[in-house]
């Protein structure tokens, strides 16, 4: 494993607990609290076509565009749990019932 996917996996289980869903937003926010992780972390996800081959890598596949605070996002999902809790999750940073 390369330093950015040690990294990214550690920040997952760590600072984010393993979460059903999880979009780039969220995961720089969590980076942005330890500046040591930041710049890597941040110089990265710059590289778009990278970035599902790596959350790949940690469990978690593209579920598509979601509209979330008026903007569309990518939201990943954890492969590890059902697809039904996925979809709730996604629902859920919606702000949607």
């Amino acid at each position: 494993m390369n330093p950015f996917d040690l990294e990214l996996s550690d920040l997952l289980n760590n600072w984010i607990g393993l979460p059903a869903v999880v979009t780039l937003a969220q995961i720089v926010a969590a980076a942005s609290e330890d500046e040591s992780r930041f710049g890597l972390i941040s110089w990265r996800l710059t590289n778009r076509r990278v970035i599902g081959r790596t959350l790949a890598k940690q469990g978690y596949r593209s579920m598509g565009l979601w509209r979330i605070g008026g903007t569309r996002v990518v939201v990943y999902g954890s492969t590890a749990i059902p697809e039904a809790d996925r979809l709730s999750a996604a629902q859920a940073l919606t702000g949607r019932p």
